[in-house]
């Protein structure tokens, strides 16, 4: 039960930290002004206009937040896989031990 529960906590883990990213990259678009050097630069340099910068963060929070996302949501499938073997591995054992009466394998095994 734990290790499944250790599973969704990093799929969860995962889904709010992409959506925060997703949501900073958003709200960072948004307050990306023409007096900064570095927009300065790139609007001299690069050709592009404060409109233009405000889509390439909005793209880039939404690349890096479903990366993120994916990452976790993976990690977190792992660790559900891992403790359904665990589980199994576990109950294998239990059922087939010498040791243990018929009554003493019931009440292990859920």
């Amino acid at each position: 039960m734990l290790i499944n529960g250790l599973g969704l906590i990093c799929k969860t883990m995962g889904l709010i930290m992409g959506a925060a990213l997703l949501y900073v990259g958003v709200m960072g678009a948004q307050h990306i002004d023409g007096l900064s050097p570095a927009v300065l630069w790139v609007r001299d340099n690069l050709n592009l206009s404060i409109r233009d910068q405000q889509g390439i963060v909005v793209s880039a929070g939404l690349v890096f937040g479903a990366a993120l996302l994916l990452l976790f949501w993976v990690v977190g499938t792992f660790v559900s896989a891992l403790g359904q073997i665990l589980k199994a591995i576990l109950d294998t054992a239990v059922n087939t031990s010498p040791f243990l009466t018929t009554e003493e394998k019931q009440n292990l095994i859920p």
